[in-house]
């Protein structure tokens, strides 16, 4: 890791969502009252954010074509090892964020943006990252002192094997705690308080 490492104490990693369609149908039906000229350039802001994600999802879209020719699976994995080896080269990293529901396009995407929906969407996937994530986390000897959780969907499923396993100084020294639900409306929803409580249990230090 570069010296610059030793520098960084925030981290946060945006995974928002769009549901094209809903977006492109909400978004100009939000422009009815604009002047025509305010109308366009809202458009235009709107279609360029979409298809910078199209165009981003065709990408990842390519790469999983590949990983079907050569692994035969259709789920990239998530890259573990490089996560876990970025955030061990942070020794004064403080925060870190991972959020599902927080909305990084401009103003005119941000009014039709959906949290709830941006979770659904990537249900899965982001179940495996937060996974990850915390398991990653557990083993880290780094000072963490703030974690933020947007759209929380691990369950004791998750964390199997972890409740054996002393923590480590990233989640035992961490004094700040926030996490928010996605209302998904589904059977998980107890599975992933009760998976909260256990985490929290760990975390000595919160106030």
């Amino acid at each position: 890791m570069p010296e610059c490492g030793a520098r960084i104490r925030d981290v946060k990693f945006v995974f928002a969502a769009l549901d094209e369609y809903r977006a492109y149908h909400d978004s100009f039906s939000h422009m009815f009252g604009y002047e025509p000229e305010e109308s366009q350039r809202a458009a235009r802001r709107i279609l360029s954010t979409i298809t910078k994600q199209e165009a981003a999802a065709a990408a990842v879209a390519e790469v999983r074509t590949r990983a079907v020719a050569t692994t035969r699976t259709l789920c990239l994995p998530f890259p573990v090892e490089l996560v876990r080896r970025a955030l061990a080269g942070l020794p004064n990293l403080r925060s870190l964020t991972l959020t599902w529901m927080e909305c990084p396009w401009n103003e005119d995407v941000a009014t039709v943006f959906d949290p709830d929906e941006s979770v659904r969407l990537q249900k899965d996937s982001a179940r495996e990252v937060q996974r990850e994530f915390v398991r990653s986390l557990w083993v880290l000897d780094v000072p963490l002192e703030r974690l933020r959780i947007d759209g929380f969907l691990l369950t004791g499923e998750d964390l199997a094997g972890l409740e054996v396993v002393p923590a480590k100084r990233a989640l035992t020294c961490l004094r700040d705690l926030k996490v928010e639900m996605a209302n998904l409306r589904d059977e998980n929803e107890e599975a992933r308080e009760a998976a909260l409580e256990m985490l929290m249990g760990k975390m000595e230090s919160l106030v």
